[in-house]
C-alpha cells in the first residue's frame, strides 16, 4: 500500500443456521480482514480473483515475463 494503512483481522465463531442453503449447519470459525486504504480501482475489480493478477508490476500479472 502506498501510504501507512491500518489493517484489521479479527476472528469469531459463527454457528451455520440448517435453513442456509448450499451449505451444512455447524459451527465454524469466521476471520474478516479490513484495511482503511483507498480501495480497489473499478478497471481492476473485475480481475481480483484471476490467478497471478496484480497492480504491483506494470504488465499486470504476478509471474515473470519471459
Amino acid at each position: 500500500m502506498p501510504e501507512a494503512v491500518r489493517i484489521t483481522v479479527a476472528g469469531e465463531n459463527v454457528t451455520l443456521p440448517e435453513t442456509l442453503p448450499f451449505s451444512q449447519p455447524g459451527e465454524l470459525y469466521k476471520i474478516s480482514v479490513s484495511d482503511q486504504g483507498t480501495g480497489i480501482t473499478a478497471d481492476a475489480l473485475d480481475k481480483i480473483f484471476d490467478a497471478y493478477f496484480t497492480k504491483t508490476k506494470s504488465y499486470d500479472s504476478g509471474l515473470p515475463r519471459s
